[in-house]
């Protein structure tokens, strides 16, 4: 149902807190409808609006701060269902059918937390595997993301940011395949113990020099509009003419 399908897109998205009422009524509500009565909706940490220190009475939110409070009237909810940003997996299916894989995606058999689909054709895992191992983020930058992972055994990295064939990515330093991991997730294949991965943004080198080529010529034909109207403004010199007898 309705119910199931956004309850597995919360948790494959990554989305783990949000803002809401701390009425135990309101998790409820949110349990039952985004997340099938499974209570995995919990108070992270109540608070309540007040005045910043100086002001009577807060008029605009500009004047309003936050004071934690264990009986506050709202709470940052935390959404425990959801995937880490980084997981190793020893288990993986693949399918290289885009449909395919969102049926599967969708479906209640399939358990997101155990398993990782790969749009790839990779060799089947060794064995079942009960642990995989631990990711942990080093540096995180826009266009450059590094992770130490510790691997029990032949495992698949899934970055829960989404995939582009302009990201490339290496394992201790040497160039690894970019993996497209639960269908628009990007991910890596690590073998068996500890090691650094790196995702780094780099596109088409082609396309910048047509970037730069075109920005040059703009700045060339500018450079030819302006001579060419300081010209034309310019005063005329004075001729030598016969002096007047």
């Amino acid at each position: 149902g309705r119910a199931d399908t956004l309850t597995r897109l919360w948790e494959l998205t990554n989305t783990r807190f949000i803002f809401g009422a701390s009425d135990p009524n309101f998790l409820k509500s949110l349990s039952a409808q985004l997340d099938c009565g499974q209570n995995r909706f919990r108070v992270q940490t109540a608070f309540d609006l007040v005045p910043k220190p100086g002001v009577s009475q807060a008029t605009r939110l500009d004047q309003v701060t936050v004071a934690t409070n264990a009986t506050g009237e709202f709470a940052l909810i935390e959404f425990t269902g959801a995937l880490p940003r980084a997981k190793l997996f020893t288990n993986w299916l693949t399918s290289t059918n885009d449909a395919e894989v969102l049926n599967l995606l969708t479906n209640a058999i399939f358990k997101p937390h155990d398993t990782v689909i790969v749009s790839a054709a990779l060799p089947p895992p060794s064995g079942p595997g009960t642990s995989s191992g631990t990711a942990s983020f080093l540096s995180y930058e826009p266009k450059r993301i590094r992770l130490e992972a510790t691997a029990v055994a032949p495992s698949v990295l899934l970055l829960n940011d989404k995939h582009s064939p302009n990201w490339n990515v290496t394992v201790d330093g040497q160039p690894a395949p970019l993996l497209r991991c639960n269908y628009l997730m990007r991910g890596v294949q690590v073998p068996s113990g500890k090691h650094v991965i790196e995702f780094r943004y780099q596109p088409p080198i082609t396309g910048l020099y047509i970037t730069s080529a075109t920005l040059v010529l703009g700045l060339g034909l500018l450079g030819f509009v302006l001579c060419s109207r300081q010209q034309a403004t310019a005063p005329a010199e004075p001729q030598n003419l016969p002096p007047v007898k």
